[in-house]
């Protein structure tokens, strides 16, 4: 019964607290980039004059949901994730952890970074990893 529970020691840690700022911000990212990645994509289709307009309403509508369909899932998972860390939940960190791998191989490669060395620390690592009993 020594030692503090997990969600105490979650809450001490700074590690935790970054990694939840990183989540956000890049969940945040992801859900704006998906709302307009859909009209931006399809700014084209707009100024060709053999294009009627439901046409190019349907192509930017259809554009727009594939967008928030794929960044958007991304951006809740980052949402999710950052819950979980507060939490104190192991599914929190794991999932925390596979982001910053998938962040790692991306163009956002320091978030990746700060992501895996906040959640692979010798610290928040063994708050996350071993059973605390309340």
């Amino acid at each position: 019964m020594g030692g503090l529970t997990r969600e105490l020691q979650v809450f001490e840690d700074p590690w935790v607290g970054r990694s939840r700022t990183i989540l956000k911000v890049g969940g945040t990212f992801f859900l704006v980039v998906g709302v307009l990645s859909g009209p931006l994509s399809t700014s084209a289709v707009w100024v060709q004059p053999d294009v009627s307009v439901v046409m190019a309403l349907g192509v930017t509508f259809l554009a727009t949901l594939a967008a928030l369909g794929l960044f958007a899932t991304v951006g809740i998972l980052n949402f999710v994730a950052s819950a979980g860390l507060k939490r104190g939940a192991r599914w929190g960190w794991i999932l925390t952890v596979l982001i910053g791998l998938l962040y790692t191989v991306s163009l956002c490669m320091p978030f990746g970074l700060a992501l895996l060395y906040g959640m692979l620390n010798e610290r928040t690592r063994k708050s996350y990893t071993t059973i605390v009993e309340a």
